[in-house]
């Protein structure tokens, strides 16, 4: 009788640690796509310190993409909706602070998502050299200007409106 309390114990609370290991970190989020139907985006940390993009349509998660951990790990500063040329947006600022030679690493990611709620990477916007820079770098003083939703927006709609 005893050996079998112990068993039911022992089992649930291995279901109970497996269970909490198992819930993800939510970094940002959730939000609603507008116009996209019910699709829903959210910001996970995952285990490894990289933070994941990911959507939800239908019931369904699908990581959208994956911020890596590099010299530093990643966080989360921003994100945005914007509409421009390209559609509309999702804007996310991403930053990693590598203080092995002291600096903080920003990146500006843009995907585009149309009304089926399909999220890609906007390849365009994407490859603009002036969505990514360095605040530091071994004390050179060097100071990246994007580092806010409405410097981001400003930049954006300036270019790609």
């Amino acid at each position: 009788m005893i050996a079998k309390k112990i068993k039911v114990l022992v089992f649930s609370l291995l279901f109970l640690v497996f269970n909490i290991c198992a819930q993800e970190t939510l970094v940002q989020g959730p939000f609603k796509l507008k116009g996209a139907g019910d699709t829903f985006i959210r910001y996970v940390k995952n285990q490894d310190e990289s933070i994941s993009f990911v959507a939800k349509k239908k019931g369904e998660d699908s990581v959208i993409d994956t911020y890596e951990v590099r010299d530093g790990v990643p966080e989360i500063e921003t994100v945005f909706f914007s509409k421009l040329s390209e559609g509309n947006n999702v804007v996310s600022l991403v930053s990693w602070d590598e203080r092995n030679i002291n600096e903080i690493h920003y990146k500006i990611y843009v995907y585009t998502y149309c009304k089926n709620g399909v999220i890609k990477s906007n390849g365009k916007i994407n490859s603009d050299k002036h969505l990514e820079g360095y605040d530091g770098y071994n004390g050179q003083g060097s100071v990246f200007g994007l580092k806010d939703a409405d410097s981001i927006r400003q930049y954006l709609e300036g270019k790609y409106k």
